[in-house]
């Protein structure tokens, strides 16, 4: 279902529509004439205390409406700012030994994820958590066989007999694959093990 989003509405918009709902008549189109002074906004100040109510009253429902817009955008992480603080603790994030994210779009990133997981762990899961933390991938499910992962071979960094003996057999080279291998690893369906691969 399409989220409808509230149109954006400015104090002036609040005023003209007040303005039309007050009774007919000369006397109420005097209360609101302007009196060739300006707000800093560059909006014209009424001539009248009656007229100027108005416009407090129609700053205070822009101001209202514009945090019922923030509202919207908060109810989702793609858009959210000011909560992400709070969908962070409802999902348990950030996780124990997972890099502090350096961004807001890798914050939001890994909401997303994190948020996605809590539906389940079946391979339509995991492709859907490459998509969401972008990272290019095909998932291999095989009843009773590891999950196999297979990224591109620019994404794969594998051991060599050069490297450090305490050196991870595979490693990632993009920060993408390294988040979505953590977050996969994590959710590993059924305890199963993985198999990361570049090979076909």
């Amino acid at each position: 279902m399409k989220r409808k989003i509230l149109p954006a509405l400015t104090a002036r918009s609040y005023f003209d529509l007040l303005v039309r709902k007050l009774p007919p008549g000369w006397i109420w189109r005097m209360q609101v004439q302007d009196s060739g002074s300006v707000y800093g906004d560059g909006n014209a100040v009424p001539a009248t205390r009656f007229g100027r109510m108005l416009w407090a009253l129609a700053d205070e429902l822009a101001y209202f409406h514009g945090r019922m817009r923030a509202m919207f955008a908060e109810s989702i992480p793609d858009t959210a700012t000011e909560t992400l603080d709070e969908w962070e603790s409802d999902l348990g994030l950030p996780f124990a030994g997972y890099p502090t994210p350096a961004t807001t779009a890798e914050r939001r990133a890994i909401i997303k994820a994190q948020d996605l997981m809590k539906g389940g762990t079946q391979n339509a899961h995991f492709e859907a958590l490459a998509v969401t933390l972008d990272a290019v991938v095909d998932v291999f499910d095989v009843p009773g066989q590891k999950l196999t992962i297979q990224h591109s071979s620019a994404d794969i960094v594998r051991a060599d007999c050069t490297c450090e003996c305490n050196a991870a057999l595979v490693s990632f080279a993009s920060a993408e694959a390294e988040r979505y291998a953590y977050f996969a690893a994590r959710y590993r369906p059924g305890g199963r093990r993985i198999y990361f691969t570049d090979e076909a």
